[in-house]
């Protein structure tokens, strides 16, 4: 049986615990809280653990949530903005225990999901 990064980090258990951890660093953050504003966190939470268990090989879930071009539409994300959310995703991979190697491939996993996430905004593009 082949082995994915799912496994490696510890499956369902250590996802929960990275999301919530990982959320919590987001909205803490002065410069990143405003994009998380009256938005729905559980519901949010739920996405993206089904997004990263899907996206590191777990099978346990199905990801039925919108695409991230879409799902990020008009929050107008800025590079700086992304650059900050996978620091803190990296800090809290490493705070779980999660070895570097498998934190890089977790990122590079992310990384191309940069032209998608971040938009011009909408004042910007007039």
């Amino acid at each position: 049986m082949r082995t994915t990064i799912y496994d490696e980090i510890g499956g369902a258990p250590a996802v929960t615990v990275v999301v919530d951890a990982f959320y919590e660093r987001l909205v803490a953050d002065p410069d990143l809280t405003s994009y998380f504003a009256g938005r729905d966190m559980a519901r949010l939470k739920a996405h993206q653990r089904a997004l990263v268990t899907v996206a590191l090989g777990g099978t346990s879930e199905q990801y039925n949530g919108r695409m991230m071009h879409p799902a990020h539409a008009g929050l107008s994300i800025t590079d700086a903005a992304f650059d900050k959310v996978l620091d803190h995703l990296l800090a809290v991979l490493t705070a779980a225990g999660v070895p570097p190697v498998t934190s890089a491939k977790i990122l590079a996993i992310l990384q191309p999901l940069r032209s998608d996430v971040v938009q011009p905004s909408l004042t910007a593009a007039r």
